[in-house]
C-alpha cells in the first residue's frame, strides 16, 4: 500500500472519517464537490484498504486506515514526518571499542558504530541482535540498554536533515569475530583515543560518553550543526 501520494481529497476524506463512526458519502462530502468526482476518490481509499463500504452504504475507516490516519496533520492536511527510531550498539571490550567504516552513503566512509532503524513490530533488543549481525557478523549474548538519546541534526543554515530517536545499547559480549559486511569495515579502537580518529560520525563522542555514563533520567536531547555534503 503506498500512501506517499494520496490526493488532497484522499487526504480530507480520511481526516473527516478519523472524527466520525461511520457516514454516508453525504456527510463526509462537506465541501460539495462534484459527485462523481468525489466517488473516484473513495474508490481509490478502499481500493488501498484504507476505507471500506458497509452494506448501508456507510463509510469507516479501516485498521489501516486508522493507523495511517494517525501520521495526519489535521490541521494542516498533510502527512507529518516522524522521528526516526533506532539502535546504537557499542561493543566495548579491553578499553576498546568496536568501530565500523560505513561503506553506503550516507557518511560513506565515515567510522561510526552499530547502529539501525527499529522494524516494524521488533522490540529494541531484537533489533539489536539484528543489526550487530548484519553489520558485523557477531551475535550480542550480553548487553544492556543505557539511555535514550533525542538526536537533531541541522545545516548551518539550520535546516533540519534527520530527526532520530536513539536507544543505546552497552554490548560486553558477544559470539564470533567481527567482520567485513557490505554495510561496514570493523576496527578495534582505544577508548581514549576515538577523539582523535579522523571521518567520524558528528555524535559519536557523546554517544560514547553517554553509554558509559548515562545522563539524568537516562534521556538527553542534543542538535548537531554539519555539512550538507556529507549527506
Amino acid at each position: 500500500m503506498n500512501t506517499n501520494n494520496l490526493h488532497y481529497i484522499q487526504m480530507l476524506i480520511v481526516k473527516d472519517l478519523l472524527f466520525r463512526e461511520g457516514a454516508s458519502f453525504t456527510d463526509i462530502n462537506t465541501k460539495e464537490i462534484d459527485s462523481e468526482h468525489f466517488a473516484y476518490h473513495i474508490k481509490k481509499l478502499i481500493e488501498l484498504n484504507l476505507v471500506k463500504k458497509t452494506e448501508d452504504k456507510r463509510y469507516y475507516l479501516t485498521p489501516e486506515g486508522k493507523k495511517f490516519g494517525r501520521t495526519i496533520d489535521v490541521f494542516k492536511n498533510e502527512v507529518e514526518k516522524q522521528p526516526l527510531v533506532a539502535v546504537v550498539g557499542f561493543c566495548i571490550k579491553d578499553n576498546k571499542v568496536l568501530m565500523l567504516k560505513r561503506l553506503k552513503s550516507p557518511f560513506f566512509g565515515y567510522y561510526g558504530v552499530i547502529t539501525g532503524t527499529v522494524k516494524y513490530g521488533e522490540s529494541f533488543e531484537e533489533s539489536l541482535i539484528r543489526e550487530t549481525k548484519e553489520e558485523a557478523d557477531i551475535i550480542p549474548t550480553k548487553f544492556r540498554q543505557k539511555c535514550i538519546v533525542h538526536d537533531r541534526v541541522y545545516t548551518k543554515q539550520k535546516e533540519i536533515l534527520e530527526d532520530k530517536l536513539f536507544i543505546l545499547f552497552e554490548i560486553n559480549e558477544f559470539n564470533g569475530t567481527p567482520k567485513k559486511t557490505i554495510e561496514g569495515e570493523p576496527i578495534w579502537i582505544e577508548k581514549q583515543q576515538l577523539g582523535q580518529l579522523e571521518n567520524k560520525f558528528y555524535d559519536i563522542e557523546d554517544l560514547l560518553k553517554w553509554t558509559i555514563s548515562p545522563p539524568e533520567g537516562n534521556y538527553i536531547e542534543k542538535d548537531y550543526f554539519v555539512d550538507r555534503s556529507t549527506f
